[in-house]
């Protein structure tokens, strides 16, 4: 999608903000592009080509922001990170909608970084609408609801109609 790249964005966050770090999650040895990054930043780029799911909830509970990955998504893992209690970032890429968190995409590279920015920052207002988000994906995604949803429509044979989240 243009010229937007993770591993460049990352780039330019980690020279604005001096003390952050970033842990990779799921990239392979032969890709490539994320050498660069680990080459410039040896001690504050970490590149784990896997993690155990007990693993990936401790990077969750130590992150200060989650970025999703782009332009391919990595599925339910934005939403997870969000309900989990992460604060929530990413970019519109060319699939996307599987969750209620995908409110927190942005559909530019600035307005990502911009928001970035507000998170490391703690913005009051950036900070309050991933609450508000989060609840209203902990209500639809949780596995009770998502549960219930399912016995009803098993119980009378009707489909529930997405969220109207899910129609834009």
């Amino acid at each position: 999608r243009g010229d937007a790249s993770l591993p460049k964005i990352l780039r330019y966050i980690l020279n604005l903000n001096k003390d952050s770090t970033a842990v990779i999650v799921g990239p392979k040895y032969r890709d490539y592009w994320w050498w660069p990054l680990k080459l410039r930043f040896p001690k504050r780029v970490k590149i784990k080509f896997q993690a155990s799911y007990n693993l990936y909830l401790e990077y969750l509970e130590s992150c200060s922001v989650y970025l999703d990955s782009y332009p391919l998504i990595g599925g339910t893992a934005f939403t997870e990170a969000l309900m989990k209690g992460c604060t929530v970032a990413g970019i519109l890429g060319p699939i996307f909608g599987y969750g209620l968190a995908d409110e927190q995409k942005k559909n530019s590279i600035h307005s990502f970084v911009e928001n970035v920015s507000k998170i490391i920052e703690n913005d009051f207002e950036v900070i309050e609408q991933q609450k508000i988000v989060r609840a209203r994906a902990i209500s639809f995604h949780s596995p009770s609801a998502v549960r219930r949803r399912i016995t009803e429509s098993i119980e009378t044979g009707l489909l529930h109609q997405p969220v109207l989240a899910f129609d834009e």
